[in-house]
């Protein structure tokens, strides 16, 4: 038996559904698998067949891994508020944690083990060579498309690789403002993280009082996107087909067979609610679900991956991974039902032609041939926003990502 330990550092929270017990932290039992997929499609032709498994037609492969905590262990329900959030309601920046109160966030500061034991020696020098890579392009937990459970290799294991060497697309870096306590600087990450998340698939309309008075509006870039395929922002039908908020034409010949799901490539939530919607005598809340007896669920095709860039733990470099969207879930028609409303419609996802997560990230980050942007924010969000903090923030987050792009 051979035996491989790597030292891995947390960067971001882990949402654990047995955050209460003791040594609560990276599971074996999620790493296993996602490792031995990585493996699998990345690198099958390095191992050794001997540890290459088939049981009723899924490959795996034989090795363990144990997973050691000691030290540090901190246990997190909520996050609190920053000096850095003016103006940003906290719903918008928490509502990316999504744990219920048998879910909390669990954080190591001190360094965790990882240990493998296999029976060929090739396998833990190929592991010695490529772990690094996984750990980068994987998060764990729940959330982990957003930033949680981030995790790599700590500076000081022998093995320790710099991320850059894999000269990632798209990536950017935040400063972290806060003086305070440590799960307050993760809030000013998360908030970054849930402003910019929400910039490029739902968009963002924040506000006040009673009549609601808008303070801040920035409408989401997946419209852009879609406007320039020629095709009609869902919302919009929603809006007019469903909820029937419109009082002009449903639909122009134009967009008749020109509607698609663009916001749920980013991620396909299975209901969504309309807190107003106009009705004879009043307003309600709508709830408004979406079935396909095909699809049960659609992961984001993109991963934010939060590490820290310095031992004094003041500076994150956030990359932005992304993978093609599965062949299974292109052009399947969903049905869209509004439950008080008792009305119904069908949309669907759209084809590679229409949509790809890579061409929607060259829309927004990368100049075209003729060396200017297709996405200019300060067009795109109305003048008396330009000074907002969060408008600045989503600006800022988007400078440094084309900058890096384009070098």
């Amino acid at each position: 038996m051979y035996k491989l330990e790597f030292t891995l550092k947390q960067h971001t929270p882990l949402i654990h559904f047995q955050h209460d017990q003791d040594g609560a932290t990276l599971r074996a039992t999620e790493v296993k698998p996602k490792l031995d997929r990585f493996l699998l499609s990345q690198y099958k032709s390095y191992l050794p067949e001997s540890i290459i498994l088939e049981k009723n037609g899924d490959y795996y492969l034989n090795y363990k891994l144990k997973v050691i905590c000691e030290g540090n262990r901190k246990i997190y329900a909520t996050l609190p508020l920053s000096a850095g959030t003016r103006g940003v309601k906290a719903s918008l920046i928490l509502s990316n944690m999504g744990h219920s109160d048998e879910k909390k966030m669990v954080f190591n500061s001190s360094p965790i083990r990882v240990i493998f034991f296999s029976m060929d020696e090739k396998f833990n020098d190929l592991l010695k060579q490529v772990f690094h890579e996984f750990l980068i392009g994987n998060n764990f937990g729940e959330r982990q498309t957003k930033g949680f459970g981030s995790f790599g290799l700590d500076i000081n294991d022998k093995n320790y690789f710099d991320p850059m060497e894999l000269e990632p697309d798209y990536y950017f870096d935040i400063d972290l403002l806060s003086e305070n306590s440590e799960e307050t600087r993760f809030h000013e990450l998360f908030e970054s993280i849930s402003l910019f998340s929400k910039a490029i698939r739902s968009g963002i309309h924040l506000g006040t009082g009673r009549p609601f008075r808008t303070t801040f509006y920035f409408k989401s870039l997946m419209y852009l996107f879609a406007k320039s395929k020629g095709c009609q922002w869902e919302k919009k039908t929603i809006k007019q087909d469903l909820l029937h908020l419109d009082e002009e034409e449903s639909h122009t010949a134009n967009f008749v067979n020109k509607q698609y799901l663009f916001k749920d490539t980013l991620g396909l939530s299975s209901r969504e609610e309309w807190k107003t919607v106009k009705i004879k005598n009043g307003t309600i809340s709508e709830i408004i679900a979406k079935e396909n007896h095909n699809i049960e669920r659609f992961k984001s095709p993109y991963l934010l991956k939060p590490m820290l860039l310095n031992q004094d733990e003041r500076k994150w470099r956030i990359f932005l991974f992304y993978s093609p969207i599965p062949m299974e879930i292109q052009e399947q028609e969903f049905l869209f039902k509004a439950q008080k409303l008792n009305s119904e419609i069908y949309l669907k996802f759209p084809g590679n032609s229409i949509f790809s997560i890579a061409q929607y990230f060259k829309f927004l980050f990368r100049k075209d041939a003729s060396g200017t942007y297709k996405v200019l924010l300060r067009d795109h969000v109305s003048p008396r926003y330009h000074n907002s903090y969060v408008f600045q923030k989503i600006e800022g987050i988007f400078n440094q990502i084309r900058k890096n792009a384009n070098k």
